[in-house]
């Protein structure tokens, strides 16, 4: 969980604990939306060093780059609720889940909170299950944080 919280706050979604993890991922169903390509950066930090680069990786992929390394990435919306699926095949649990919204330049990540689920997930039926019973929650999404698109950015 310490690797994919390390990525995972390297690039960009940024967490003081930790979001909901699980070896199943949601349904990979949504093209790449261009609102979320560029380099973005802590709004509240403009001089950190800590950047991420969204590039399309494939129609339904996202590349997530940060220092040295990269994740993919895919979105999916669930109740009108728009979730990033983060996979990082390293480990062995790859996939991350958080919430999230484009609003012009500002991109605001929230973690899917890990404490209302007490074990993982036996199936992808479960999970999405989940999901759909759990996301209008107000206690579903915590700890937003939010970021800018780095002005020199090709994308807008």
């Amino acid at each position: 969980m310490k690797r994919i919280r390390y990525a995972v706050l390297a690039l960009v979604f940024i967490t003081v604990s930790c979001a909901l993890e699980s070896k199943f991922s949601l349904p990979k169903n949504e093209t790449i939306d261009s609102n979320l390509l560029g380099t973005w950066y802590s709004k509240n930090d403009q001089n950190s060093e800590d950047w991420v680069r969204i590039d399309a990786l494939d129609e339904f992929t996202y590349k997530l780059t940060f220092n040295d390394d990269s994740l993919t990435a895919f979105t999916t919306t669930i109740n009108g609720h728009r979730i990033v699926n983060i996979v990082d095949n390293r480990n062995d649990t790859p996939n991350a889940f958080y919430g999230f919204s484009v609003k012009k330049n500002v991109l605001e990540i929230m973690e899917v909170d890990e404490n209302l689920v007490e074990e993982d997930f036996k199936s992808q039926k479960e999970l999405i299950e989940f999901f759909n019973k759990n996301v209008d929650r107000p206690d579903f999404f915590v700890n937003p944080e939010q970021y800018k698109r780095k002005k020199s950015s090709n994308y807008f």
